[in-house]
């Protein structure tokens, strides 16, 4: 990974596009994971991508990114989190700007528009996931405790908002939709998902058409999601069980 960063000092979907705030701030969370820590430069390199609004774009404003230079609701808190892993700490304004702009683009139903994805699930999840983080987490938004996934990527990413919300009981029975939804070869089967709209197209989530929907044909993206989100489930369910045998232990006592 440290090998493949571009001279920017940021990361990029592929050789052939420019660095973007997002695989670059999934690149910082990685490295900090593993204890290898990251260059300087790339967490200069991410700050760039904050708007004056707030938010962070995906590409660099300017030249031909047009809407995909704006703000994005699921490209803003990863940011914030991989800033936040900084030794140095980081000025408050950073993350009171980005969080002031979370909360104004919050649409009125509790969820996030995505730009880059078709549905606001993951959107929702990565904001979600910040200001628990952040310790003031928030309930599940009626319209998500209702919601039906329609395939793994859906379930799981509404299994991780379940958890940074604490509903218990929705929480097994997403664990158990994607145990028995994975296949025999050990994935999880994807649908078409990601969005690229139009570089002109400003709000892609209120438009008919908004662009093509590519789907993860090799389930990488898809199996990932749920082995973290799962991952969560099994952290949650087994500090859950600790807390209740000591609980029994110290009863019996």
């Amino acid at each position: 990974l440290l090998a493949h960063r571009f001279p920017d000092g940021g990361w990029g979907y592929n050789s052939d596009v420019e660095s973007d705030a997002d695989s670059t701030a999934l690149a910082i969370l990685f490295l900090n994971a593993t204890r290898h820590p990251p260059p300087e430069n790339a967490y200069d390199h991410l700050r760039r991508f904050q708007q004056q609004d707030g938010g962070f774009s995906t590409f660099l404003s300017g030249g031909l990114t047009e809407s995909w230079g704006r703000s994005h609701a699921e490209i803003t808190p990863v940011a914030l989190l991989a800033l936040q892993t900084h030794p140095g700490g980081l000025p408050d304004e950073i993350i009171t700007l980005g969080l002031d702009w979370i909360r104004r683009t919050r649409c009125a139903d509790g969820t996030w528009d995505a730009f880059w994805w078709s549905t606001p699930l993951p959107a929702s999840e990565a904001n979600l996931a910040l200001l628990a983080a952040l310790g003031c987490p928030e309930a599940i938004p009626p319209v998500l405790q209702h919601w039906e996934p329609d395939g793994s990527l859906q379930a799981a990413y509404l299994l991780s908002i379940t958890i940074a919300a604490g509903s218990e009981q929705r929480m097994h029975d997403l664990a158990r939709r994607l145990i028995d939804g994975q296949v025999r070869e050990g994935a999880w089967q994807s649908k078409p998902a990601l969005r690229i709209p139009p570089r002109g197209c400003e709000r892609p989530w209120d438009q008919p058409v908004s662009g093509p929907l590519f789907a993860d044909p090799m389930s990488l993206f898809t199996t990932a999601t749920v082995i973290s989100a799962l991952s969560k489930a099994h952290r949650v369910m087994t500090r859950k069980s600790l807390d209740l045998a000591v609980g029994v232990e110290f009863t019996a006592r």
